[in-house]
């Protein structure tokens, strides 16, 4: 009986040495492929002991920081970040060996290799303690996402987001007028030069609706000449809102004095951090004091140009009735009988009046007050 207790007994622990062998050669096999993965992920991943020295560190972390896996080995951690990130890393290592694993932690890791980019790695973390198989914490592993990309991106819209406030509230006299819209048309900008160049403060124009309330035809801050002139506002701004690029147009407006301001007007659009349009920017380029006189002049000289012009259409109208009575009559008597001279009469009546339509066609008003006139070849007898 007792030979059988121990037989049983060497059996079970056989049994349980094979179970416990096949469970080191899984768990040896299961390590492997898990060192496999991390070694080759496409994401940056590491890992640290208790003391917080590397024992893990894969190859696409190699190449973004320029630091070998050899040499990566063995450093303490804080002393591969900026110095910037050290109190970051540091409370979130502490944490992370106290089993407490933080998520979606920004900082910044150095880069090692001359030849690359000296700006840091700027990399997203979660935190993922080590246990051993007593469920004590042996280490930290890291897995990262790199977004130096986006933060570049970032970092060069916030620089031109503070560069385009810098113009804007910078009242300085070379800065031009500038106002601007959100994506749906109400006025969220308007810089002091504009204040100046309408006479509406900023507080009279915020938040009312550009087209219709600070720009409009009827009882608008800023009046605009006619309906046409709206239109024409209104489709160059939704032009500009879709994404197409607008070319300076002329553009119109009456300020509060009454008095009527011509400019060339440009219009931006305006993209948040993703690429999105989220308003507008439009900019006013005023004419020197010089052109404005020369504008002036031209349509002076306009004016005076469609008044001659009027003058002629109707001193044309007045002559042309009477020549069209004397051609009839001419018409009726070349079929009545006439002598020799009488003929000759007609025929020379009909040149004139031939001339004279010449004269009443010509629309060219400079060369006929200057009395040009083109010429006509004909053939002709001398007897004639």
């Amino acid at each position: 009986r007792a030979d059988s207790v121990d037989s049983n007994t060497k059996t079970i622990h056989t049994k349980l040495n094979d179970l416990k062998i096949d469970g080191i050669q899984d768990l040896e096999a299961v390590t492997a492929e898990m060192v496999r993965l991390i070694e080759t992920a496409s994401v940056p991943i590491f890992a640290v002991d208790v003391d917080g020295h590397v024992n893990g560190w894969n190859t696409k972390l190699a190449e973004l920081t320029g630091l070998p896996v050899d040499e990566a080995i063995g450093k303490h951690l804080l002393t591969l970040v900026e110095d910037s990130s050290v109190d970051t890393v540091s409370k979130m290592l502490e944490l992370a060996l106290h089993g407490k694993e933080e998520r979606n932690v920004e900082f910044e890791i150095k880069t090692h290799e001359p030849s690359m980019d000296s700006s840091p790695i700027s990399l997203i973390v979660n935190a993922c303690a080590s246990r051993d198989v007593r469920d004590s914490v042996v280490g930290v592993c890291f897995i990262a996402q790199d977004v130096t990309g986006q933060k570049n991106i970032l970092d060069k819209f916030t620089r031109i987001e503070g560069d385009y406030r810098a113009i804007i509230q910078n009242p300085h006299p070379l800065i031009p007028p500038i106002f601007g819209t959100d994506q749906f048309g109400w006025c969220s900008e308007w810089n002091s030069a504009m204040t100046k160049l309408t006479g509406w403060r900023r507080d009279d124009v915020i938040d009312k609706m550009l087209l219709g309330e600070v720009f409009g035809t009827q009882t608008a801050c800023c009046r605009l000449q006619n309906q046409e002139a709206f239109v024409n506002f209104g489709v160059v701004l939704n032009t500009a809102m879709t994404g197409q690029e607008s070319e300076k147009i002329p553009f119109g407006f009456f300020a509060r004095n009454g008095k009527h301001v011509e400019c060339l007007l440009c219009v931006s659009k305006r993209l948040d951090r993703e690429g999105a349009v989220t308003g507008l920017f439009c900019f006013l380029q005023l004419a020197s004091h010089e052109l404005q006189q020369a504008l002036h002049v031209q349509r002076l000289s306009e004016q005076t140009a469609l008044k001659r012009l009027k003058v002629l259409a109707y001193i044309r109208r007045q002559i042309r009735n009477p020549l069209s009575g004397i051609i009839f009559s001419r018409k009726m008597l070349e079929g009545t009988n006439l002598g020799e001279e009488q003929k000759n009469i007609l025929r020379t009546s009909a040149q004139c009046q031939r001339q004279l339509n010449k004269i009443l066609d010509d629309t060219d008003l400079d060369s006929i007050i200057d009395g040009y006139l083109d010429l006509e070849m004909l053939e002709f007898k001398l007897h004639e």
